[in-house]
């Protein structure tokens, strides 16, 4: 799913005042109206947004309405069953939008015709609460704590990373961790190594490119030893970049870091896997295009390695079936040290709720109640938890892998784990994407596109001040 949202912070405002008459209340933000990143012109006398203290409304209304991006993310049956045991006189809404999801549902909450809870993918969240489309969780947290051992929830590392302002705006959900996974057959076929926890990256690339092959002689390789980074989902490359020393922003994520000299070794790795004597990657644009409809190149046994989330694991080796051995592994270490993306689902409670108490009642619910974890767990494609306990329990594949995985993800939670760091600015995926996929072409040096993603990042953070 792409998370970039058209709705700058004037466009909000702009739809938000003309949805004034509806007696909706919008929150106080302590910044001035920016100029917009994308969308029409706002009027020249918009008014600030008013943030309301949280919870600024507790209660209100007969109907709760929960949007989700998917069926998935919506945990449905936990959802339906906590409504019909502890409110069995409201009428529960669920919407579900596959497509557009966040221009949507921004669209909802600046007219005022608002969700009470809806999914927040960690992309998004400063960019939401910049905007002042969001409450505050940090009074709910403090009025009524999460459940059980405050350490089982890996808070604090969402709070260093995807805070707003030093406030979270959206509680965490699910706390999937990316690893590496690899075809051990075409390894043993080849005479090639497999992966191990000490590799680094230049292992990855070597063994990747003795794994790189045209064989049928067409010309091009149709058996790739690495799958590449998905450019348009920045938690792939997030890994390589912090192990690299790299960043996307400063601190206050005010100013854009890419271009400096972490964040070009990075990029310059990557192209490296597209390019010249290492190649061993398709490209973004070939990659999508040899992974249309259901074909996957690493579920096909035509890539060696590819990364894969953790609940994603036990979907995938049914896929796979008994066509080739899997192997797990950690993702590679780089000059800088190691690191392993790690997040993903959250709920936020939009700014124009009705139902401030009960949204976050529930959340408290979904991430803290061991049946609703379960539940969740095993609903459509299975749901990534936050507890780790329960992640170990109810997420782990019942197999051979099970160890292996368990280990990855345990240091995904305690010794490597990092959170993406987005900017405020809903457009960056995309710009961050689009230099990486011409660099790809082999036509440009990793200091251009890094030069390229910084100057039109700097660009969409001094219009938002």
């Amino acid at each position: 799913m792409k998370t970039n949202s058209k709705y700058s912070r004037r466009r909000f405002l702009q739809v938000s005042l003309t949805a004034a008459g509806t007696g909706a209340v919008l929150a106080a933000c302590s910044t001035a109206p920016a100029a917009p990143t994308a969308g029409p012109s706002a009027p020249a006398q918009a008014q600030p947004t008013v943030k309301p203290a949280a919870p600024a409304v507790v209660s209100g209304g007969n109907t709760f309405w929960f949007h989700s991006s998917n069926e998935t993310e919506s945990r449905r049956p936990v959802v339906e069953a906590w409504f019909k045991k502890n409110y069995p006189n409201t009428t529960l809404k669920i919407e579900v939008t596959p497509s557009g999801f966040f221009d949507k549902v921004m669209a909802q909450i600046a007219a005022g015709d608002s969700p009470d809870l809806i999914y927040m993918h960690e992309s998004q969240v400063t960019n939401f609460a910049r905007q002042g489309a969001l409450l505050s969780v940090e009074p709910f947290l403090k009025a009524t704590p999460l459940m059980g051992d405050a350490a089982k929830y890996p808070i604090d590392l969402f709070r260093r990373d995807s805070a707003w302002k030093g406030e979270l705006f959206a509680l965490p959900v699910g706390f999937a961790v990316l690893m590496l996974r690899y075809n051990k057959t075409m390894f043993d076929k080849e005479g090639v190594k497999p992966p191990t926890d000490q590799w680094t990256w230049n292992d990855l690339r070597d063994s990747a490119a003795a794994l790189t092959k045209d064989t049928i002689k067409a010309g091009q390789p149709d058996q790739w030893g690495w799958n590449g980074w998905q450019t348009d989902w920045m938690p792939s490359s997030w890994p390589l970049i912090k192990s690299f020393g790299g960043q996307h922003f400063d601190a206050a994520r005010g100013k854009s870091e890419i271009a400096q000299a972490g964040g070009v070794a990075a990029l310059d790795f990557m192209q490296s896997t597209w390019c010249g004597k290492t190649r061993s990657a398709p490209t973004p644009a070939a990659r999508k295009q040899l992974q249309s409809g259901t074909v996957q190149l690493f579920e096909g046994g035509k890539a060696g390695m590819d990364f894969i989330l953790s609940q994603n694991v036990n979907s995938s080796l049914k896929v796979i079936g008994d066509k080739f051995e899997t192997g797990l592994e950690l993702y590679p270490a780089g000059p800088n040290g190691r690191f392993v993306r790690a997040g993903g689902t959250s709920y936020a409670i939009p700014s124009r709720t009705k139902n401030a108490q009960v949204a976050w009642e529930l959340i408290r619910y979904l991430v803290g109640d061991e049946d609703a974890n379960r539940e969740a767990a095993q609903y459509k494609d299975g749901n990534p938890l936050i507890q780790l306990d329960y992640v170990l329990k109810y997420n782990a594949p019942q197999n051979a892998l099970s160890d292996k995985w368990k280990k990855i993800v345990t240091d995904g939670f305690q010794k490597y784990g990092t959170v993406v760091q987005y900017a405020a600015i809903g457009e960056y995926p995309n710009v961050f994407s689009a230099a990486l996929d011409k660099a790809a072409e082999c036509s440009t040096s990793a200091q251009k596109s890094a030069d390229e993603i910084a100057a039109q990042t700097d660009k969409l953070l001094k219009d938002l001040k």
